[in-house]
C-alpha cells in the first residue's frame, strides 16, 4: 500500500490472494497508524478487494474503487507497482520470500531509488 501525499509505503506478504486474507492484511497493516494519518483507501476492482465492507468497519474509514481502466486516479500506486515490476516481473513465485524480505525490499529497493522518501521520512520522524 502506497500513501498519496508522503508515498509512504506498506507492505505485507499474504498466504493468498483472497478476500478474507487481504482484509486481514489490510486490517493488520493499518489498525496501528494514527487516524489522521488513513483517512480513506483506494483500490482497484480485483476481487481480492470484495471485503471491502469488513475493512471500512474494521477501520471506520471509507473504502473507495476507482474507475475501472483508469490507472491516473491510483497513479502514486502505480509507480510504486512499477517499481516492484523492474525487480519483481509479473509470475514471480514469492511462496518462499519472508515477511523480512519484504520489508527489505521496500526499504532497498523502493525508498532508497525514490528521491522523494529522505524528504518525507525526516517529516515523519519529528512528530
Amino acid at each position: 500500500m502506497t500513501e498519496r501525499t508522503t508515498r509512504f509505503e506498506r507492505s505485507y506478504k499474504l498466504a493468498a490472494k483472497t478476500t478474507s486474507e487481504t482484509a486481514q492484511a489490510i486490517i493488520h497493516v493499518l489498525k496501528n497508524l494514527p487516524k489522521k494519518v488513513v483517512k480513506s483507501i483506494t483500490a482497484d476492482r480485483g476481487t481480492e478487494f470484495h471485503g471491502w465492507i469488513e475493512v471500512e468497519i474494521a477501520l471506520e474509514i471509507p473504502f473507495y474503487f476507482s474507475d475501472p481502466g483508469v490507472s491516473g486516479q491510483r497513479v502514486t500506486n502505480e509507480n510504486s507497482n512499477g517499481r516492484i515490476r523492474r525487480t519483481y516481473p509479473k509470475g514471480t513465485d514469492f511462496s518462499r520470500m519472508i515477511q523480512k524480505e519484504t520489508l527489505y525490499f521496500l526499504l532497498i529497493v523502493i525508498h532508497l531509488v525514490c528521491p522523494d522518501f529522505s524528504i518525507q521520512k525526516s517529516r515523519y520522524r519529528n512528530r
